[in-house]
């Protein structure tokens, strides 16, 4: 670095050129120097690097802008590769000694237990003759499905009707309305016993 050395009245007196605190003089300077670099600190140093002329010499200012490369691919595989390398390893490691532990090996077990013992799936084979295939393409459509949820409705809606003291005629229409949503109700139940079969009523979802 350069110093001005100057008297109280201002007058400039002999320069002289300081070494760099990071440098590569030697093994131990090289090593702090590159651990310096590492901590992301390397501005300066590259910028001291760059200005380098030749042995004993005055520097000048971006005299040699391609040692600026060897800090570059210096950062690059030291902060990439390096790193990787010694997360893969730490990884690595740490993969080969997992399951070494009597937890580790009871919950293993225990994982082999719930698979081997694990439900299992029945396959369900509905009848294929052609009126339970025809019966089953009509239960199975979106239309048939909106109609039995709007009987459904509407019988509940009926049904919050109800109140004390009704007349005649309107226990009479309930009972009607009654016996009319049971009919299409036992109809359904009897339309998807035959499209399925008997215990094989596919479940809600």
């Amino acid at each position: 670095m350069w110093q001005l050395h100057t008297t109280d009245a201002g007058i400039l007196l002999q320069r002289s050129w300081d070494r760099p605190p990071y440098n590569f003089d030697s093994f131990y300077q090289a090593t702090f120097t590159l651990y310096r670099v590492n901590t992301i600190k390397w501005v300066g140093i590259v910028q001291d690097a760059m200005d380098i002329t030749s042995l004993d010499q005055s520097p000048e200012q971006d005299n040699s802008r391609v040692n600026a490369l060897f800090f570059v691919i210096y950062l690059l595989v030291g902060g990439l590769f390096v790193m990787n390398l010694f997360v893969g390893f730490i990884i690595d490691s740490f993969n080969h000694s997992r399951g070494a532990s009597e937890a580790d090996i009871t919950y293993r077990r225990f994982q082999r237990l719930l698979v081997s013992n694990g439900p299992v799936k029945k396959v369900v084979r509905y009848p294929m003759n052609k009126i339970s295939v025809r019966v089953r393409n009509i239960v199975d459509t979106n239309w048939f499905q909106t109609f039995s949820s709007v009987c459904v409705a509407i019988n509940v809606l009926f049904m919050l009707a109800d109140h004390a003291d009704a007349s005649e005629s309107f226990i009479t229409f309930m009972d009607r309305q009654n016996d009319l949503f049971f009919a299409q109700l036992a109809v359904e139940v009897v339309m998807y016993l035959i499209a399925f079969g008997p215990g094989k009523l596919p479940l809600p979802v």
